[in-house]
């Protein structure tokens, strides 16, 4: 695409992504008004930087105001279809909230990333990425499916008898790809080798800890580490915004 033509629609989406935010975030629009901007003033790239920043301590203040979720959100649970809540490490966990299009767009995207690593459709993987009101494995599945291949969701190893359990259960099946953590690779490896299983795991790797999934690739043998963070508690967030989608990444601008 041209550069101008680019630039075109990176503007236009920016200006639907404020006017959106103004209109039904009641958070953002009272950030607007205490800086003198109506929606109309940012309507170009260069006009950025007038945006009122905001840190993760002022939505902890909105949902401490108007609990669960806040007022910075621009659809409630009544228009989501998904649900997840970052770990909580720093306090009480932070809700994220997916409309259907969210949700499209994330797969859509995540199909795309996969794609540039060499994923193709009629792979097998085995989704082990830890679960629960996380919303990882989820999302990874979404993804892998709008790409084509066959997720195999099992979930994190919890205990030894679970592990073999899932060993038991992969036997014969013919695996390209497993989606881990580190910890949980380590229990599968010794469970292998308790129950003699002959299932193709992927060899032991120094990854750096982090809170996303470890992808690893086994011919030949790649490691990713693939953020699974979104919403307010991202560091930094580069956003492609689409219509009727929930306002949370939105406008992002500082780290915490």
């Amino acid at each position: 695409m041209p550069r101008a033509d680019l630039r075109a629609v990176q503007e236009k989406r920016l200006a639907e992504a404020v006017e959106r935010a103004y209109e039904r975030s009641p958070f953002f629009r009272r950030r607007f008004e205490a800086a003198g901007l109506r929606p109309n003033e940012i309507a170009t790239l260069d006009t950025l930087g007038a945006l009122p920043p905001f840190r993760k301590s002022d939505l902890r203040r909105s949902e401490a105001e108007a609990p669960p979720i806040g007022d910075y959100r621009c659809v409630g649970f009544e228009s989501a279809v998904r649900l997840a809540t970052s770990t909580g490490t720093t306090g009480r966990p932070t809700f994220t909230l997916w409309t259907s299009n969210d949700r499209d767009l994330d797969y859509e995207l995540g199909a795309r990333y996969y794609w540039r690593q060499g994923y193709r459709p009629g792979q097998v993987v085995v989704n082990s990425h830890p679960g629960y009101l996380n919303g990882g494995p989820a999302l990874l599945a979404g993804t892998m499916e709008r790409l084509g291949m066959l997720p195999i969701s099992v979930g994190p190893p919890e205990t030894s008898a679970h592990a073999e359990q899932v060993l038991r259960t992969l036997e014969g099946i013919p695996i390209d790809q497993w989606a881990l953590l580190t910890a949980g690779l380590a229990r599968f490896r010794e469970a292998a080798v308790r129950i003699g299983s002959r299932v193709e795991l992927p060899l032991p790797v120094a990854v750096q800890d982090a809170p996303a999934p470890v992808v690893v690739q086994l011919q030949p043998l790649v490691v990713l580490t693939v953020s699974s963070a979104s919403g307010p508690s991202a560091g930094s967030v580069s956003v492609s915004v689409a219509p009727d989608t929930s306002c949370v990444p939105l406008l992002v601008t500082t780290t915490v």
